[in-house]
């Protein structure tokens, strides 16, 4: 007996497709054991995709209108960077981090990605190396002088 689940993505969360995705996932019925599924990703649409999971469900301890927690890996074509979530910060017209260049703040914009232990991936005009405010808040003003602090 199969069970079938159906999930819908944030299409910023899709990971590469792959044949051989094997997703993680756990369900009230399951009795607290894990098990895994197969996905086959279906419908992919601007900004909403949908999966489906085929699980084998030989006792039928799953049964229609089961809920489950889904653990789904998260793969990239390309490297992203990774900051502390409080480096993140907004305004009412844009998301940002605060970037220190020649002892000055300088806000740059960022997309937010995933969040994943305290960190979150960022899109935007950065650089490894470069030198983000672990704490960023809009009173750090652009332009203004600052100086580092190291632990």
């Amino acid at each position: 007996m199969q069970a079938l689940f159906r999930l819908h993505i944030g299409r910023s969360r899709i990971p590469r497709a792959r044949r051989d995705l094997i997703i993680r996932l756990s369900a009230p019925e399951l009795t607290a054991r894990r098990t895994q599924a197969e996905a086959t990703l279906h419908s992919a649409q601007a900004q909403l995709a949908t999966a489906q999971l085929d699980l084998r469900n030989a006792d039928a301890q799953i049964t229609s209108g089961s809920l489950a927690n889904v653990v789904w890996p998260i793969q990239r074509p390309y490297p992203t960077l990774f900051v502390p979530s409080s480096a993140v910060t907004t305004d009412l017209q844009r998301t940002f981090v605060i970037r220190l260049r020649q002892g000055k703040a300088e806000w740059v914009d960022v997309k937010p990605g995933v969040t994943v232990n305290g960190k979150t991936e960022i899109f935007g005009d950065l650089r490894v190396g470069d030198v983000v405010v672990a704490n960023a808040t809009d009173a750090i003003r652009n332009g203004t002088s600052v100086s580092v602090q190291t632990k």
